[in-house]
């Protein structure tokens, strides 16, 4: 019988260590689709499964990185709703979790203290933070959290101070850690270096179709005759926007088809109220060079071709481009 020497073990030590590695490689890799392609019911949530799928493919749970991926496009086209599917499908493959919603309306409101303390709440629930500026709380953010692997959200992010106080740098978080940041402004993501940005699109006619359908009749599918043709003056003006079929389905849902046409003889004249206050924050945003040159696109150029707009505005300090990218 062989003898087992120092050398022995050192081998079997060595080779036991790279199972158990290469065991952990395969256990990350599975998780990661597993996450992808894992069913989930989205009551409501019409095309969002390709969106999943296209996001999933930045954030890549499955690699050892700390990620900070943006999803960023105008209001209204889902970006928080898909930033929360994503996080409540993904968040058991990490420590912990914070979403943190409305980051600009409630950093206004409470200040970036209160978000930094949320955030720690949320992650480390069983334990009370106390510290009264954001320099304690950058502090111990990274070191509470630099060893944990965890899932952050920042939704509706518009100043960079938010992310310098809430993610900071990336050892911030542990290994594996995943960053989402909602916003409206690319700029701010390039900014801040982000990994990647996620842009959903409007919706295809026919995913546009079924979720105001959805919301106008109580049906996914069904498209009451009577209501065939106005039902596509509503999909015109709507544009595939997932907001504006929500909420003029929703307004439209049980009215008869007089009121249909009263409705939308009304939406030619003037946008809804409800629509409008959300895609307004986006153009309080801007500075007031910024506003002027939209202004003087949507007044005098709408349905032009982009080249002979961005000819014309040339004089207008290369700033023409932010609004003739779509």
């Amino acid at each position: 019988m062989e003898k087992l020497t120092s050398v022995h073990f050192i081998d079997m030590a060595y080779r036991g260590w790279h199972e158990t590695e290469f065991i952990g490689d395969i256990v990350k890799k599975i998780s990661a689709k597993l996450c992808e392609t894992f069913p989930i019911v989205h009551d409501g949530l019409v095309g969002i499964s390709s969106r999943l799928e296209e996001l999933y493919v930045k954030i890549d749970i499955g690699e050892d990185d700390v990620r900070i991926v943006g999803i960023c496009e105008m209001g209204g086209i889902g970006k928080t709703t898909l930033a929360r599917v994503a996080y409540t499908h993904m968040s058991p493959h990490f420590e912990g979790k914070s979403f943190l919603a409305d980051v600009r309306e409630v950093s206004n409101k409470y200040g970036l203290v209160s978000l930094q303390k949320q955030l720690l709440s949320q992650i480390l629930s069983e334990e009370h933070f106390n510290f009264f500026n954001v320099h304690e709380g950058n502090a111990l953010i990274n070191h509470r959290l630099s060893n944990k692997k965890v899932l952050v959200v920042l939704d509706d992010v518009d100043n960079l101070q938010h992310l310098k106080c809430l993610v900071g740098r990336r050892d911030w978080f542990g290994l594996g850690s995943r960053i989402i940041v909602t916003t409206r402004d690319e700029h701010l993501l390039r900014s801040y270096r982000v990994d990647d940005v996620y842009k959903p699109t409007t919706l295809n006619a026919n995913d546009a179709l079924q979720l105001f359908n959805l919301k106008a009749f109580n049906s996914e599918t069904r498209l009451e005759n009577d209501f065939s043709e106005l039902s596509k003056h509503v999909l015109k003006y709507a544009g595939g926007l997932p907001l504006a079929l929500e909420v003029l389905g929703s307004f439209l849902c049980g009215r008869d088809a007089t009121q249909w046409r009263s409705a939308i003889e009304r939406l030619e004249r003037d946008s809804n109220k409800e629509i409008i206050e959300r895609l307004q924050i986006s153009f309080d945003g801007l500075d007031q060079t910024e506003q002027n040159i939209f202004l003087d696109i949507a007044c005098f150029f709408n349905g032009e071709e982009k080249d002979f707009v961005m000819k014309v505005l040339d004089g207008y300090c290369g700033q023409k481009e932010t609004f003739i990218m779509c």
